[in-house]
């Protein structure tokens, strides 16, 4: 429902918005105090993801794996994996 604070939990899981009080957990972590470590137990989908509509599907999880933290070395690996997954591979 409207007013509920779905977009405010959101954003302070994902360390975009800093609680004004309390703490967030996600796994026994704080979100705020280790929001790498948290990012990697959690996904989010954003409603209007028109931002990334330029990149293909390998360009935008190149830049997700990067964005939390993933070792270069490993990346190419696990993308590889993730199209075949959800049968994009032909769509690089």
């Amino acid at each position: 429902p409207n007013g509920a604070g779905k977009t405010i939990t959101i954003k302070i899981l994902t360390n975009l918005l800093r609680p004004t009080s309390g703490h967030a957990y996600i796994n026994g972590i704080d979100a705020n105090r280790r929001p790498k470590e948290t990012l990697c137990h959690i996904g989010a989908l954003i409603e209007m993801p028109g931002v990334y509509d330029y990149l293909s599907p390998r360009d935008t999880l190149t830049y997700f794996e990067k964005v939390h933290g993933m070792k270069s070395r490993d990346i190419d690996d696990r993308i590889i994996e993730v199209l075949k997954l959800v049968k994009l591979a032909d769509w690089e």
